[in-house]
């Protein structure tokens, strides 16, 4: 039996959907290094392989394992920390799942371990605090909500404004806080929350800053344009007159402005 030679050759296909890579032990058993159709190396015992009583690396059992179902890849599970794949680990094949973490890293752990609340992080949680980064989930579906949601009242302060959000955290909490955590790092003290510099400007990290209620109060929107304005600000636009010295005539951002050129804003007129 241990002089019995592999005839597979390294990247052949032993079954339809795993193909073998190399020997990994001869203890009597043929353990050898297979690749799934999944895309995940894993070792196992060849003899299983091409009888057919083992058919995958686990991913087969995903959806029917403990926890799992409901759950497919990229969603959040909990903790910021997005699922994004499975590997079958250990010497009795635990399946384990693939988690990409606020901090961007990625590790692997027990599906419910991550889904109970166990393990919130890859270890990073030192450099981000858990309770922020929950507040920042939250901020972040807020936000999204104002942008995106036009059956939410406060969605024509925001979203029927033209004001959006960064186009690669819309779908990406853990990306949002990361960018936050790395650009303008945690709020000095808990009566800072996040706010918008330009408040005419969308959700983007340049434009975002941690701030007092009293400093997000005078930065509110003091002026109000009429119909009569936006027209006048049309056809100064249209007479080549500049955003800038438009913005400055009629008390508004720069921002603003350009929204009504594109007809982000004041559609209606």
């Amino acid at each position: 039996m241990g002089n019995f030679k592999i005839k597979y050759k390294e990247g052949e296909s032993v079954v339809s959907n795993i193909k073998y890579l190399r020997e990994y032990s001869n203890d009597g058993r043929r353990k050898c290094l297979f690749k799934c159709h999944c895309g995940v190396d894993f070792i196992a015992v060849l003899n299983l392989i091409r009888s057919g009583q083992q058919k995958s690396c686990g991913c087969s059992r995903v959806g029917k394992h403990s926890g799992h179902e409901g759950y497919s890849l990229g969603r959040e599970v909990r903790n910021g920390l997005i699922l994004i794949g499975h590997i079958n680990l250990g010497q009795k094949g635990t399946l384990k799942s693939l988690f990409r973490c606020v901090c961007g890293n990625e590790f692997t752990s027990r599906f419910t371990r991550v889904k109970s609340g166990d393990i919130g992080s890859c270890g990073c949680a030192s450099n981000i605090d858990l309770d922020l980064s929950t507040k920042l989930r939250s901020r972040w579906s807020g936000i999204k909500s104002r942008c995106y949601n036009k059956k939410l009242s406060s969605y024509k302060h925001y979203g029927g404004r033209g004001i959006r959000m960064q186009s690669d955290w819309i779908n990406d909490s853990a990306k949002f806080i990361n960018d936050l955590n790395e650009r303008i790092g945690s709020p000095p003290s808990d009566s800072h929350t996040l706010d918008r510099k330009d408040v005419d400007g969308d959700y983007v990290i340049d434009n975002l800053r941690w701030a007092t209620w009293s400093v997000q109060n005078t930065n509110k929107r003091p002026i109000k344009l009429s119909v009569e304005d936006v027209l006048e600000i049309r056809k100064n636009l249209s007479k080549g007159i500049k955003t800038k010295e438009l913005s400055v005539k009629y008390g508004v951002s720069q921002c603003t402005i350009s929204n009504i050129k594109a007809r982000r804003i004041w559609k209606h007129v």
